[in-house]
């Protein structure tokens, strides 16, 4: 139901002039872009209650940490209502809702009235579950789309049916409809409603028999192909070689399931492609079904075992430069080679392999700065002695964005600490078959640990190697073609100052959000507790793993 809000509200953002009554014809459906398939909000407590977020959620503890957020959001949509009784009534009718809902998006050529945006139709459909009475809903909702878009009523014409909507500033909203049982509601950005109500009747299908309680609360299919050729065809000629050069071409259907594992919240993203060499992606996600023999060199704290291809990446980023360059300009390869003193491609990346590991040690303290922060970044090697005359060759040539300070010797391996620009030092050493970059407090000391730990790494990982001892009770959960595992400590989330999640979380928000003022020691304390509760409801810990079978990239994420 919260999709179906937010989508009223989107209603209201930018003009749209409309006339007040209007036919149009409606066109043939097709495939939405994105379709959502998911449930009820009394569908989602079904399914994650009995899991240890559940639970969390639940508790006393848990219960401190939502309602401050979630407490002044109801009180905006009370103000929507006339009273508190009938806000009462609406929210039990709203959240006791526990049937399937489908949501589809269409993405237009065309372009929105008076804005150089794509076109955009989106259709709601709301499954009956047996016991809520959808007419009482869709009153609700209708009443919801009344108070938060500013605008009148008009009438659409759809075949031989006049359908009640409202004009928002930039989308045209039906109202919602009981049509065969379910509850159906169409948006359009542009005044073609009649096409956008179409769409919503060919989602409305009869799907048999009801989603499983163990089935996912949601599944979102994103056809790329569709979007990608789109958007290529529209750019002109250098813009879509480059596109084609970066291997957006293959990318096919992505699609999102949320649902759960035992006790766990599992999250899963799924890309198909069309073929295995896949630019830009098969440096990303590689299309291999080994597991890294970097995974006996993990630690403590959180760390991810995978595969990028820094080779492929740097081959696929000349080729998508030289789409756009004219023919008879220099050749980019020649200039780099001469700049940095090198050939990346023959003295550096040819001496690594596709393995690589991300360590973040357990903190030992609340109020460490992100700038304390201790990591270290680990790519295997084919080749060390090879890759570090490479490496130290082209190294005077970052000067003075980086230079050399100072050097100590750990056994065999020599270790280099260089300062930068911007005052943060980085500790970097080539052997034992790794390249290792470490930064953060005791990043000499970290270096020096992963470096003992890959002394003596096998030449490949023997059967019982290939899976974490604490990733067996998720061995049937794990994605096909297993190749990369991850695990996230919640200390090394919740020791992060709070302040820094609010300077991210307004990155990504389309509404600013207000920086709090916090105390340092308070808030290290609140921290502190929040990693005291997520163990005691076993939430301390995150799994996910990754995989590629079929031209299919998958990660699953366990919580």
């Amino acid at each position: 139901m919260p999709a179906l809000v937010t989508a009223a509200a989107l209603a209201a953002t930018a003009p749209v002039v409309l006339a007040q009554t209007e036919t149009t014809a409606a066109t043939e459906t097709t495939t939405p872009h994105v379709l959502v398939d998911t449930v009820g909000p009394d569908g989602w407590r079904i399914r994650f209650g009995p899991t240890n977020l559940g639970s969390l959620l639940e508790s006393e503890q848990g219960r401190e940490l939502w309602q401050p957020v979630v407490d002044p959001m109801l009180a905006a949509w009370a103000e929507l209502t006339a009273d508190e009784t009938e806000f009462d009534a609406l929210r039990t009718r709203l959240l006791s809702y526990g049937g399937r809902i489908r949501i589809g998006a269409w993405i237009g050529d065309e372009h929105r009235m008076g804005r150089d945006e794509p076109a955009a139709t989106i259709a709601f459909v709301l499954y009956p579950d047996g016991r809520s009475d959808l007419a009482a809903i869709g009153e609700d909702l209708r009443e919801t789309l009344y108070q938060s878009i500013p605008g009148d009523w008009r009438e659409v014409q759809v075949d031989d049916t006049t359908v009640t909507a409202r004009n928002g500033a930039e989308f045209l909203v039906s109202e919602p409809r009981l049509e065969n049982g379910r509850l159906v509601v169409a948006a359009s950005s542009t005044d073609d409603l009649a096409l956008a109500f179409t769409r919503a009747r060919s989602l409305a299908v009869d799907l048999g028999e009801p989603l499983r309680p163990d089935s996912p609360a949601l599944t979102a299919r994103i056809d790329f192909a569709q979007l990608i050729a789109t958007a290529i065809a529209n750019e002109p000629g250098s813009d879509g070689a480059i596109m084609k050069a970066l291997g957006l071409t293959t990318v096919d259907v992505g699609k999102i399931t949320l649902g759960t594992a035992g006790p766990r919240v599992l999250l899963e993203y799924a890309q198909q492609f069309t073929q295995d060499d896949r630019g830009l992606f098969s440096a990303f996600l590689p299309a291999t079904q080994t597991v890294p023999i970097l995974l006996q060199a993990v630690g403590e704290g959180s760390w991810t075992v995978g595969h990028f291809d820094c080779g492929k990446l740097y081959d696929c980023v000349l080729e998508a430069v030289a789409a756009a360059m004219a023919p008879d300009d220099e050749d980019l390869a020649a200039d780099i080679k001469e700049s940095l003193g090198v050939d990346p491609a023959t003295d550096l990346l040819a001496h690594m392999t596709d393995e690589v590991m991300l360590w973040l040690p357990e903190p030992d303290s609340y109020d460490d700065g992100i700038d304390r922060t201790p990591w270290a970044l680990t790519f295997r090697l084919k080749d060390d002695g090879a890759f570090a005359k490479g490496l130290f060759k082209m190294l005077p040539q970052a000067r003075p964005f980086l230079q050399r300070e100072r050097s100590e010797q750990h056994e065999d391996v020599e270790l280099f600490r260089y300062g930068n620009m911007i005052g943060y030092d980085l500790w970097l050493a080539a052997g034992r078959g790794v390249f290792t970059i470490a930064g953060g407090r005791g990043a000499e000391d970290r270096l020096a640990e992963v470096l003992d730990r890959c002394k003596n790494l096998p030449a490949e990982l023997a059967a019982d190697q290939q899976r974490p001892a604490d990733f067996a009770t998720l061995a049937r959960h794990l994605p096909p073609g297993c190749h990369g595992y991850a695990k996230g400590s919640a200390t090394n989330i919740v020791s992060l100052p709070t302040s820094l999640w609010f300077e991210l979380l307004q990155e990504v928000l389309p509404i600013p959000i207000p920086r709090p003022s916090l105390d340092p020691d308070e808030d290290a304390e609140r921290r502190e507790e929040l990693d005291e509760l997520l163990q005691a409801h076993r939430l301390d810990v995150a799994r996910s793993a990754t995989g590629y079978a079929d031209r299919t990239w998958r990660l699953r994420f366990f919580w």
